[in-house]
C-alpha cells in the first residue's frame, strides 16, 4: 500500500470517528455560512474586537499547532488567513483532543468565537464552537 493510500484510509476512518463524536460530516450549507470574510474581519479588527460579539469564519485549515490545553490553527477562506485559538477553559479538553486528532490540514471547518489579541499581539478568534464542513481525504499538495 502506498503512503497516499495509507493517508486516504486513515482519513476515511477519521470521518467515521467524527460521526461517532457527534459531528455532522455533511452539514447543511445553510448552517455553514460565515458572518464575514476573514479579510473583512482583518480590515475592521479593532472595531469588531471592541464590540465583543460572536463571529463565524469558514475556511481551510492551513496550519495546526499546539497540544494539551491549547491548540492554534491558521484558516484560509480565499480572502485572507486568520488564526483561531482553541482553549481548554473554553471548550474542554475533550474537544481540543478531538480537534487535534480528527481535523487535518486541508479540512474545511467553521469556527464561531470572539475576536481577541493574543499576548504576542496576534489577531485571533477565541473559539467557542467548531464544526467540520468538509473532510479532506488526500494530503494537500506541496507548494
Amino acid at each position: 500500500m502506498s503512503r497516499e493510500e495509507e493517508i486516504r484510509n486513515l482519513r476515511i476512518e477519521k470521518i467515521q470517528k467524527l460521526k461517532n463524536a457527534g459531528f455532522d460530516v455533511f452539514p447543511d450549507p445553510a448552517t455553514t455560512e460565515p458572518s464575514s470574510t476573514i479579510k473583512e474581519i482583518v480590515d475592521n479588527f479593532s472595531v469588531l474586537e471592541k464590540e465583543g460579539r460572536e463571529h463565524k469564519i469558514v475556511g481551510r485549515i492551513m496550519i495546526k499547532r499546539g497540544a494539551g490545553k491549547i491548540a492554534f490553527a491558521n484558516i484560509f477562506d480565499g480572502t485572507e488567513t486568520f488564526q483561531v485559538v482553541l482553549q481548554e477553559d473554553v471548550l474542554g479538553l475533550e474537544q481540543i483532543k478531538l480537534f487535534d486528532k480528527l481535523f487535518d490540514m486541508g479540512d474545511f471547518a467553521i469556527f464561531s468565537g470572539i475576536l481577541f489579541t493574543t499576548q504576542k499581539g496576534e489577531k485571533s478568534l477565541k473559539v467557542l464552537e467548531f464544526k467540520i464542513v468538509g473532510k479532506t481525504i488526500l494530503p494537500m499538495p506541496e507548494k
